[in-house]
């Protein structure tokens, strides 16, 4: 067994933040183990992993003390860059209401009958990221959310602008950071910018069209056209720049965490056999209750980030009164890593091995406590029946093995299948 901890350690400060993110790259599951059993709280230059889960939980459920400052500069007024602000209860409350629990069974199947037909118009081999992946969720911003692409009227949307937008603007806010250490940060941030730009100036012309087109056909019934139908008292501050704001956000953050997780449950589910064979049962019986324990098990192997991350308002001691303790400085980063969280053997017992009946503990795979995923009701059914969707073709197989390109998503993967089938 590689012994990072020692080679950590002898390695010279400048070394030693590259190592770390070399190892959580490409051996993040020994890495992190040896951190739980040695160096459970792992204080570095780019900030302090937490690899346990408890540890993790406590960073998670302190947003007074572990803030979201870093969003800031990327995200502005945006909810998830704020924490217990005014602003943020109310957007976030109502961004809730619109999102109306309600609506699941007709998301759910939304969802399948654009995944059904991207696979058969694809007759039996597909680039599964750009062509199903990204596709399907563009289609339900469409479809539900009720914000489609630039176009001009009686058009068809442009799908493609959507994607570049939501990538661009997913990649710097939740990826480019230090302790990521992406190639060209400054042009990532620049492309997100130009991005932001080109959705406003859609907004700015998608809105108030659909605002008039409600006053022919106020039965539309999807979350954009819920915003505009609804009045809000100017006293709750919740004008046309903040629900363009809000419904920028709905698109940004719909489609690469889904596309990520999509691909990536799709590829730990043909790596085991026998777990695909029961949860293909389970599919093609449309035994929905059944199947989805194969999908959230699945990613606890490939989740879509080793960590999250947090700004250290104050000094802070996690483990306090154990032989772990350690005081975090005011102005640092902490770095819980989930990933290992999930793995922690006293909560996730034999953590090596698949099992869908793992009850009594939270996973962190759509967030945790102040700054959960608002489309956590959506991302329940969307991710699920997307995988169930592929899983019910026939002789489904990969062509090799998923392409990041360089980057922190996945790029390109093939697909085959009986065509048909």
């Amino acid at each position: 067994m590689t012994q990072y901890l020692a080679i950590y350690d002898q390695a010279t400060p400048e070394q030693q933040p590259k190592l770390v993110r070399t190892w959580l790259k490409n051996e993040p599951v020994p890495f992190m183990k040896q951190l739980r059993r040695e160096r459970p709280i792992f204080p570095t230059a780019n900030g302090t992993y937490l690899a346990l889960y408890e540890d993790c939980i406590e960073a998670l459920r302190q947003p007074a003390v572990m803030s979201v400052r870093l969003y800031k500069p990327k995200m502005g007024d945006f909810m998830l860059a704020n924490d217990l602000t005014i602003a943020n209860w109310r957007d976030k409350g109502i961004m809730q209401a619109m999102l109306n629990p309600n609506d699941i069974p007709r998301v759910r199947a939304m969802i399948g009958r654009q995944c059904d037909a991207a696979l058969d118009a694809a007759e039996g081999r597909i680039e599964a990221v750009n062509r199903y992946a990204r596709k399907v969720p563009i289609r339900m911003v469409d479809e539900y959310f009720g914000f489609p692409g630039p176009h001009d009227p009686g058009k068809p949307p442009n799908d493609d602008k959507m994607i570049e937008w939501s990538y661009a603007n997913q990649l710097d806010a939740f990826r480019n950071y230090p302790f990521n250490d992406l190639d060209n940060p400054e042009q990532i941030f620049r492309n997100s910018r130009v991005a932001l730009a080109e959705m406003r100036d859609w907004l700015t012309i998608y809105l108030p069209r659909k605002g008039a087109s409600l006053q022919q056909n106020p039965g539309q019934d999807d979350v954009v056209a819920r915003m505009l139908k609804t009045r809000f008292d100017p006293a709750l501050g919740f004008d046309g720049a903040a629900l363009a704001l809000n419904v920028g956000g709905l698109l940004i953050g719909a489609v690469e965490t889904t596309q990520q997780v999509v691909v990536q449950v799709i590829d730990q589910l043909l790596k085991r056999p026998v777990q695909f064979a029961a949860a293909r049962r389970h599919a093609l019986a449309d035994e929905d209750a059944a199947f989805d324990p194969y999908v959230w098990e699945a990613l606890r192997f490939a989740p879509i980030s080793p960590f999250m991350f947090r700004y250290v308002e104050q000094d802070y001691t996690f483990a306090k009164g154990t032989a772990r303790a350690h005081t975090v400085p005011a102005g640092t980063t902490v770095l819980p890593l989930t990933w290992s969280a999930m793995s922690d053997e006293r909560y996730f017992p034999r953590p090596d091995e698949f099992n869908i009946n793992r009850t009594g503990v939270d996973t962190f795979h759509l967030g945790y406590g102040h700054h959960d995923c608002l489309g956590r009701m959506v991302a329940t059914v969307m991710v699920p029946e997307m995988v169930k969707r592929v899983l019910r073709r026939d002789s489904l197989s990969a062509e090799g093995a998923i392409d990041f390109q360089g980057t922190p998503y996945p790029q390109s993967w093939w697909l085959r299948f009986s065509a048909g089938g």
